[in-house]
């Protein structure tokens, strides 16, 4: 039993591992959670040790059907499976209705729409191994929940009302596992080819759905024993005649082994895994398809999202259309906090933030006849997120992501008689720009499902049957509360504390607003600096044409400085005025953003004092920095101390989040663009803070590195396609650059990493500064301490503070240099005795002479041992092996997940900047 308990090596990567035995307890010999503390710490205490490991976990496996893995449940005779679908039935769903019901209504609109289109649309769900094999799942426990899961609700809704694209699987794996057959193996998560052999027949009959029967083997001796002649089969068709040629499928592992079983009725098949569709990581586009099929694994069925406004446009809906409903925009009308003006393009939206909003007339809910879409079309001058309310529907609110230009919203029309609904155009206050909105209507409608219950079904009163038709509503005269009778008065929609606006060039235009009464004939604003009250600007008109209550407008050409002060008037009234009590700023804004050691820029030391110029924007509101964060605060100071500006620094990095999802440790991955997505938030961050950035700082790899899971190819392709299709797609550009500058700071050492998927994600950095405009190595950290198993010491984010904020400098032509000395090349000596040319940038010598660090040689795939490593000459590093190397040999520095750095290379400039990573083959 001993030898169950006592397990070395590598612990597992998370903030827990205890540092510190348990204490002997002897009513504790008979917990299992003592045994289990007993063997993190052992794996704690030797890490090194992982041949141990190894056999550790495979006796905790074997004896005692227990794992210390997060994500794994050891189940009876040896039978394994993914804790969260265990934990699933557990749990139960049932506290998840409306997301269901969300999803299935979601669902039914896509799928009517592709079909509109001329493609086939099927929908599936590969169940869980916990599903099919429920009875290897080790010991009773207690339900929390209803007993239901996710796929159990919606079986159940399928029952009621079945859902036409949907294709249900789990019958013929219970079949076929019946007659005998195994359909998972043991160890794995998904089906076994024998598995997928059994659900793809049902698949493609629903694809092609007329009846054809298609062998999915032709090589099946005993299929054509049994059918008779083996003469070929036609190849399917869809009920209209043209051929299938292509499909693309989504989902997640379990597509992999289904795809020799699909493949055939196809010329070509395409498959992605996602969770997220169309996928956020790929140009695919549906018009190159005729068939789209999702088949999502169980276990991931709650997290399934749709980019509906993306697909829409991909399916150029409105071409679809049987009719386009236009509604007149003078039948919009303001609410609070908001006014409106037409104008010959459209309607212009002044709106003050989370709490404006405008209703639209009433419009035609769907029905079992028509589905119809709400298209809206519309501007924003920066990235938000739009927000709506309908009355009396069952799921009444919705958000969606803007970006900061001309685009297009759908919002599917819910199952009502007449939908009333309004609008808020943006969480943060700014100038909107309708174009358009209509209603587009698409025959044969939708499920009875989608009615919400009857006491929830609710029109207004005054509402008119007759009127069911935008075209025929009348404006409803717009309610102004100002008027002769009130008082003048003014109030200033204040900055935040320490807020700073993102300049453009050396100045910035801002949105000023605010509410009134009387009847102003004009808004006048200034600025002053908020110390002594000397003017900043002159006294300027910002909105010639208040109305509403409400002014807005933009104070043009502020510039670049801080902290400032407010100050708003009537502009024939000047003793109507108000003045901001809020501090703030004309500068740089940076955001922050990866996993936890750039989230440590923010948090790990206390040594330095923050200028009073430097701010932080974190999760959704401006602060003062405090004295913690060497890093942020090493980084911020330098710059102001160069520029003399506000800095204002966005710290939206998370913990242990990947790139990729394959790297998703629980805490998000940063290619997932779904609303509730960790990039998201970011986005949201940005919109808050004006939606224009001018640098983006990255650190982030070891999460993806950790799981061993990616390639240099796809950590580099997800990475480039983050830059340009996700970053710089969604945040304004406001740097002299052409592309908003995307600064990579390398990844750390890692005591317990591996060498070769550590090396593989900060080579795939590299490459992508090469492959794509104005993306930059902007710090190395390979010559750093760490401070433990993952995370750096606080002088250490110091240097990369200090060494980021000179490659900023070198962008603003500021500095003359941002990086470190370079290998450029080499020649070998004697057989055991080569050299190594640097090229200096910022300096003309380096440090230290002797026993330097971080080299390694090897030879015909083996590492050879090194005697010495010293400075020939300013430009040189003489490099003496143990033996003499007859053949090749390859030289690297600083490489792997932990490379020995005490004696590092520096160069002899003000910076004193490291040696860069490097490999060279010497003949």
């Amino acid at each position: 039993m001993a030898l169950g308990l006592f397990g070395w090596g590598n612990a597992p990567q998370h903030a827990g591992s205890p540092s510190k035995a348990p204490e002997l307890e002897t009513k504790a010999l008979l917990e299992a959670e003592y045994y289990r503390a007993w063997a993190a710490y052992i794996n704690y205490r030797l890490l090194q040790i992982r041949p141990l490991t190894q056999a550790k976990r495979w006796m905790d496996y074997h004896f005692f059907s227990m794992s210390e893995a997060a994500d794994v449940q050891v189940g009876r005779n040896g039978w394994l499976f993914k804790r969260r679908s265990t934990d699933a039935r557990r749990r139960g769903a049932c506290d998840q209705t409306r997301s269901l019901q969300r999803f299935l209504l979601e669902l039914e609109t896509i799928s009517h729409l592709v079909e509109k289109s001329g493609r086939c649309f099927v929908f599936s769900i590969a169940p869980d191994k916990a599903t099919v094999y429920s009875e290897y799942i080790s010991g009773a426990f207690a339900v929390e929940g209803c007993g239901k899961t996710f796929y159990d609700l919606l079986i159940d809704e399928h029952a009621l009302t079945p859902l036409k694209c949907f294709v249900r699987l789990d019958h013929h794996l219970m079949a076929a596992k019946a007659s005998g057959h195994l359909l998972f193996n043991k160890t794995e998560a998904v089906w076994n080819d024998r598995g997928a052999a059994v659900v793809a027949p049902a698949l493609i009959q629903a694809i092609f759905d007329n009846g054809q029967r298609w062998a999915s083997d032709p090589d099946d001796l005993a299929s054509v024993l049994m059918d008779g002649a083996s003469s070929p089969q036609a190849r399917p068709h869809q009920k209209e005649g043209y051929y299938l040629s292509a499909a693309i499928i989504y989902g997640g592992s379990a597509i992999h082994r289904l795809l020799p079983h699909l493949a055939g009725p196809f010329s070509r098949i395409d498959a992605i895994v996602t969770d997220t569709i169309p996928s956020p990581n790929h140009a695919e586009h549906l018009s190159a398809y005729d068939a789209m099929v999702i088949i999502v694994d169980e276990s991931e069925l709650p997290d399934m999202r749709f980019d509906f406004d993306r697909l829409c446009r991909m399916l150029d809906i409105e071409a679809l259309a049987e009719a386009q409903d236009r509604v007149p925009l003078k039948t919009i009308s303001a609410g609070s906090k908001l006014s409106l003006s037409l104008i010959d393009q459209g309607l212009a939206i002044k709106s003050l933030g989370a709490e404006a909003f405008f209703n639209l007339p009433a419009l035609p809910g769907s029905d079992g006849k028509t589905l119809r879409i709400l298209a809206l079309d519309i501007s924003a001058a920066h990235a938000d997120q739009l927000s709506w309310v309908i009355a009396g529907n069952a799921d009444p609110t919705g958000t969606k992501s803007m970006p900061s230009k001309r685009t297009q919203l759908f919002l599917p029309l819910p199952v009502q008689p007449s939908v009333r609904m309004r609008i808020n155009p943006g969480k943060t206050t700014g100038l909107f720009h309708l174009n358009s909105i209509k209603v587009l209507e698409f025959a044969h409608g939708m499920p009875h499902r989608a009615m919400p219950p009857v006491a929830q079904t609710r029109t207004v009163a005054e509402t008119n049957p007759q009127a069911q038709s935008a075209r025929s509503r009348q404006a409803a005269p717009p309610k102004n509360p100002a008027n002769e009778a009130e008082p003048a008065a003014i109030t200033l929609n204040d900055f935040y504390d320490h807020q700073i606006f993102q300049r453009q060039g050396t100045s910035s235009d801002t949105i000023i607003s605010g509410t009134y009464t009387g009847i102003p004939t004009g808004i006048e604003a200034r600025v002053l600096q908020y110390d002594n009250g000397v003017p900043v600007t002159p006294w300027r008109m910002v909105d010639s044409a208040p109305a509403n209550g409400v002014f807005m407008g933009i104070l043009t050409e502020v510039p670049q400085g801080g902290w400032y002060r407010l100050l708003v008037r009537f502009a024939d009234r000047h003793g109507t005025f108000a003045q901001g009590d809020a501090r703030w700023g004309i500068g740089i804004l940076v955001g922050c953003i990866g996993q936890s050691n750039m989230r440590e820029w923010f948090y790990t030391g206390e040594a330095l004092h923050p200028h009073s110029l430097l701010a932080l924007h974190r999760q959704g509101h401006w602060s003062a920095m405090d004295n913690r964060g060497n890093g942020a605060i090493a980084f911020g100071n330098r710059l102001i101390g160069k520029l003399g500006i506000p800095v204002g620094l966005l710290d939206y990095a998370v913990n242990g989040s990947g790139l990729r999802k394959e790297a998703d440790w629980g805490m998000g991955y940063w290619s997932d663009r779904s609303e509730d997505a960790i990039y998201r938030q970011f986005i949201r961050g940005v919109a808050g803070a004006g939606g224009r950035l001018e640098y983006v700082v990255w650190m982030q790899g070891e999460a993806d590195a950790a799981r061993a899971t990616i390639t240099k190819s796809q950590y580099r392709s997800a990475l480039a396609r983050f830059i340009e299709m996700q970053v710089r797609a969604e945040i304004e550009n406001a740097a002299r650059q052409p592309f908003l500058p995307f600064l990579i700071v390398g990844m750390p050492n890692r005591p317990v990493g591996k060498d070769v998927p550590h090396q593989a994600i900060r080579d795939a950095q590299v490459a992508v500064t090469h492959e794509v405009p104005e993306t930059y190595i902007a710090a190395i950290s390979q010559d750093l301490d760490n401070a433990g198993r993952q995370h750096l010491a606080p002088e250490a984010y110091t240097a990369l503070g200090l060494r980021t904020a000179q490659t900023v400098l070198y962008l603003l032509d500021e500095a003359s240099n941002y990086r470190g000395p370079s290998v450029v090349g080499g020649q070998r000596i004697a057989a055991d005795t080569f050299d190594v040319y640097l090229a200096h940038r910022g300096g003309f010598d380096f440090t230290p002479q002797e026993a330097i660090s971080g080299w390694r040689a090897s030879a015909n795939g083996k590492f050879l041992p090194i005697s010495s490593a010293r400075r020939y000459d300013a430009r040189t590093i003489r490099i003496t092996l143990s033996k003499p190397a007859a053949n090749a040999v390859l030289l690297y520095y600083l490489y792997g997940a932990m490379p020995e750095a005490q004696q590092a290379i520096h160069d002899n400039s003000t910076m004193e900047l490291p040696l860069e990573p490097a490999k060279l083959k010497i003949e």
